[in-house]
């Protein structure tokens, strides 16, 4: 079966003209803050990437075949380069990359939501710059969203289908069949978010342009860890609305129809939500009384505040830094490191394996114990009182081995690099779990340009394969992807 470039190629000038019309915005803000020459770089960037695309879609209009599978591997791949290239280019207009690389290590971060930066003086870049930033972020993770229960599904690993990696219960894979209506009720919840926290934001002491940037950050789980001058903002009414809308944006955004149809009981009786919150509560409890134990602060209320919000930023995948975790007790690390493992929820802007995931993996684990304890016992997967079918287990069984194979991978060729343990398993960490937060060298005090040229490179493939799920990009190395006879 041989890859349908027409149709490929037809798509991808959809995406470049996409990428061109995401900038947009920034032009009336770099008008505002009389940035010229941004101004003259985003005009010049719209309309190029606007009517390139635009050709190239129109050229091959006519073909209106179906999006095979195959094809549609190398889609979704073809359009995270696409676009992380083009959102690129204003970070290279101004000189804030000093290379090709960095700029495109500033786009993928940004639209993978990871969150990590080269720049060390973010608020000191021009506005329109800034507000671009927030965009890739927000994008970001409204991106994965769609791209989770709309475009995916397509595919053949979206929405039913993806749901039997992540999803648990009837209710969520009745969200997810209709494509279309989810999507669209996603984009409406997501929106919504959106505004009341831009709102909450400007009634503290942010003004509009700096809460909106915030807004971005936290709702695609991408608060920069060198943000634009957090400490100016700094109060605990704003620490606590971010930390909030951090909470709301690593839940399934599908289980949110069940609290518009008012089926709160059934919201919380969800497995995943169930599970999400336990390890929201437990993970920040054994961190907050190492603290305690070890006097890491002054007061009782300092190492509840670090501890809860440190933690819950690790679990959604935030990436904001409140403070320097990197002294904190051994234990807390480790604690730290096996929330950047789990992540959040499946169908939200977080990273991670997923909470289901690992419920599953669980489920899998205590069968195989009892079976050997009754090895003629018919014992099934449940999750939530559900039989998980055996597709279902095997899939989940697969990932994991996946994932756990591409972390030891990465880690064997960014130590190339020369960085320290610590400093390089938990840069390959922060980057496939897209959570942005490590240690060491790339902890709270550190900054992602200790890495060479090629190693950053590489990390931006690791960000984007974290977010495309691994397997996207897996395909395209396959021999037999590329076999037309297959």
């Amino acid at each position: 079966m041989n890859l349908n470039l027409k149709l490929i190629l037809k798509m991808t000038g959809v995406v470049t003209a996409l990428s061109g019309l995401l900038m947009i915005p920034c032009i009336p803000i770099a008008a505002i803050y009389h940035e010229d020459e941004m101004l003259l770089h985003f005009v010049k960037t719209v309309a190029v990437f606007i009517i390139g695309g635009g050709l190239m879609y129109l050229l091959t209009k006519s073909d209106r075949r179906t999006l095979r599978r195959r094809d549609g591997f190398l889609v979704v791949t073809l359009c995270w380069v696409i676009i992380s290239f083009v959102g690129a280019l204003p970070y290279l207009f101004m000189d804030v990359s000093e290379t090709p690389i960095d700029a495109f290590f500033e786009s993928v971060s940004g639209f993978t939501t990871t969150g990590v930066t080269l720049i060390d003086a973010l608020d000191e870049l021009p506005k329109s710059l800034i507000f671009w930033r927030g965009i890739q972020h927000w994008f970001g993770g409204m991106g994965i969203l769609i791209m989770a229960v709309s475009v995916l599904p397509a595919l053949g690993i979206g929405a039913s289908n993806l749901a039997n990696a992540e999803n648990s219960g009837r209710s969520a894979e009745r969200f997810t069949g209709r494509i279309k209506e989810s999507a669209k009720n996603i984009y409406i919840i997501y929106i919504i978010f959106t505004v009341i926290e831009t709102v909450l934001l400007s009634l503290g002491n942010m003004n509009l342009f700096d809460a909106f940037y915030f807004t971005c950050g936290s709702m695609g789980n991408c608060i920069l860890q060198y943000d634009i001058g957090f400490t100016k903002h700094y109060s605990p009414y704003n620490e606590i609305i971010i930390t909030i809308f951090c909470i709301l944006c690593a839940t399934n955004f599908a289980t949110y129809q069940l609290l518009i149809k008012k089926r709160v009981k059934e919201f919380f009786k969800n497995p995943e939500i169930k599970t999400y919150l336990i390890i929201l509560i437990s993970f920040s409890s054994i961190v907050t009384i190492a603290l305690i134990a070890n006097g890491t602060f002054s007061s009782v209320a300092e190492n509840i505040r670090y501890g809860v919000i440190q933690t819950i930023m690790f679990v959604t995948t935030g990436g904001y830094g409140a403070t320097d975790y990197n002294l904190w007790p051994e234990v807390t690390k480790w604690i730290l490191i096996l929330a950047m493992f789990i992540g959040g929820c499946s169908q939200s802007t977080a990273g991670g394996l997923k909470i289901v995931r690992v419920s599953i993996l669980i489920q899998v684990l205590r069968r195989n114990i009892f079976r050997r304890i009754h090895p003629r016992a018919v014992v099934a997967v449940k999750l939530g009182g559900e039989a998980v079918s055996a597709d279902k287990a095997q899939n989940t069984l697969a990932f994991f081995l996946v994932y756990i194979s591409t972390f030891f991978f990465g880690c064997i060729i960014l130590s190339i690099d020369g960085q320290n343990v610590g400093t390089t398993a938990t840069a390959i960490l922060a980057t496939l779990s897209n959570t942005g937060l490590g240690f060491e060298n790339v902890g709270f005090t550190g900054n992602w340009s200790v890495f060479s040229g090629p190693a950053r490179l590489f990390l931006s493939l690791i960000m984007i394969m974290g977010r495309l799920e691994i397997f996207t990009i897996l395909m395209l190395f396959s021999p037999t992807f590329w076999r037309p006879d297959r």
